[in-house]
């Protein structure tokens, strides 16, 4: 019987070509493993509002002791210039900008924590104070991003108001 694991050459070259394409295949797929945009599958989920969102429209509607409260509002290119930057960890700013005496300028800046559910599109926002508001994120595609939460809270002078706010955004770079 002749023995295939003693060190002779025909055997040497025989085990050589049983182990190539075990070897081939091996550096095959760790060199596949290694792509360029694995930090992208880690980092950044499919649908994400982590980001910097410029608003360039908002809509309030409210019910007050006076009536139907509706607001639409296209901002001007000084409000454009507001950011709401959403970060990975929860937490976000926003910065508005508004003319003052002719000029443009920051008019607030503040922070505060969200969450969100890519599945359920479940959005909510709590500002400093604690103040929560809960809705939906009704679009969010890689250039736009439209939500709606509603809170109560004093609006308009009046205590206890339900108040519906939707924010259309578009992705910036700053």
């Amino acid at each position: 019987m002749k023995n295939y694991f003693n060190s002779s050459k025909t055997n040497s070259s025989w085990l050589f070509y049983l182990k190539f394409p075990v070897l081939a295949l091996l550096a095959i797929l760790t060199l596949s493993a290694c792509r360029s945009d694995d930090d992208e599958d880690i980092d950044i989920p499919e649908n994400t509002i982590v980001g910097i969102w410029q608003p360039y429209k908002l809509s309030q509607t409210a019910t007050l002791s006076s009536g139907a409260y509706v607001n639409d509002v296209a901002y001007t290119s000084c409000q454009q210039r507001g950011r709401i930057i959403f970060n990975m960890d929860g937490t976000a700013t926003a910065k508005t900008y508004g003319e003052t005496g002719g000029t443009c300028v920051l008019q607030d800046e503040s922070n505060f924590s969200y969450t969100f559910n890519p599945v359920t599109m479940e959005f909510s926002i709590t500002d400093a104070a604690g103040v929560k508001q809960t809705g939906l994120v009704k679009t969010l595609t890689d250039s736009e991003l439209v939500y709606e939460v509603s809170g109560t809270y004093t609006f308009q002078g009046e205590p206890n108001v339900k108040v519906t706010t939707t924010v259309t955004a578009r992705r910036a770079k700053d």
